[in-house]
């Protein structure tokens, strides 16, 4: 009878997911919607920069999901891979957003 309730607590346990993991994994998909969000405004925008500067952030919380995801599992290397992405479209988003604001103003 004890192996049987052995059994059993092993197994609610390995279902059971480490805190850090449940909170990666909320945090993937908040990102994935972030990028859902941003890419559907994007793609709604009248202007070219502002369509542009949109993709590019939606780009980057896309990356940044899969970092999160990719962290989750355990693979750091591609985690790091996705972050150096996710920040490099973020600089691209910032310089589009910065000369359409320069633009703006001129």
């Amino acid at each position: 009878m004890s192996g049987i309730i052995r059994r059993a607590t092993g197994a609610l346990r390995a279902r059971t997911a480490p805190p850090a993991h449940v909170a990666l994994a909320d945090r993937e998909r908040a990102l994935r919607q972030e990028a859902r969000n941003l890419l559907a405004r994007g793609l709604r925008s009248e202007s070219g920069a502002a369509r542009d500067a949109l993709l590019l952030q939606a780009a980057a919380a896309w990356a940044r999901a899969d970092a999160a995801f990719w962290a989750t599992g355990g693979d750091t290397t591609t985690a790091a891979a996705m972050g150096v992405l996710a920040d490099e479209a973020t600089r691209r988003a910032d310089k589009v957003a910065a000369k359409r604001q320069e633009a703006s103003h001129a």
